[in-house]
């Protein structure tokens, strides 16, 4: 991704063009409130002179900023998904360290998968590190692993069905 080139959109946005997907979603989402309201606390005293139309300007602003940057990021995992293809040749199983080695050559942050996939960040540590224990009931690690593997563009039915089995094996050995 060419930051410098995207640098006005990081600008409009308020952030450093060094910024994650996270702080991009973050920053977006607060401007996105703050001029969404007519009189919050930065727009309230400027209504002499921000008129509605110099509000909906900006915010016309902040989601193009928003969507091209998103547009930007996810066209930088695409490449590294080319380099995946060699990675995923030697998986013969899909268990917790296959799915960090993948993640991590994917480019894509824990926190920002979190963030995604609405799963806390220490569950998917424990998905990694293979630590069934802290993991919750079935039904939710299920759940977790599939939202995991679609969120990866894995086949999702393979990586389920692959971890599920290693957690049902050691969950049964520890119950």
């Amino acid at each position: 991704m060419d930051r410098e080139r995207l640098k006005p959109y990081f600008d409009v946005l308020e952030i450093e063009p060094a910024a994650s997907l996270t702080e991009v979603r973050n920053a977006y989402m607060l401007l996105k409130e703050v001029y969404s309201d007519p009189e919050s606390i930065v727009t309230g005293p400027l209504a002499g002179e921000m008129g509605e139309e110099s509000r909906r300007d900006i915010l016309e602003r902040l989601e193009e900023a928003y969507h091209v940057l998103l547009a930007a990021f996810e066209q930088s995992r695409e490449e590294p998904r080319r380099r995946i293809e060699k990675v995923m040749a030697d998986i013969e199983t899909f268990d917790g360290p296959a799915l960090k080695r993948i993640r991590e050559r994917l480019g894509v942050d824990l926190n920002d998968m979190a963030l995604a996939t609405r799963i806390q960040v220490q569950h998917l540590i424990n998905i990694e590190e293979e630590n069934f224990s802290a993991l919750p009931v079935k039904v939710y690690t299920r759940g977790f692993v599939a939202n995991y593997a679609r969120h990866l563009h894995l086949d999702e039915k393979r990586v389920v069905s692959d971890y599920m089995t290693r957690f049902e094996a050691a969950t049964e050995n520890n119950g």
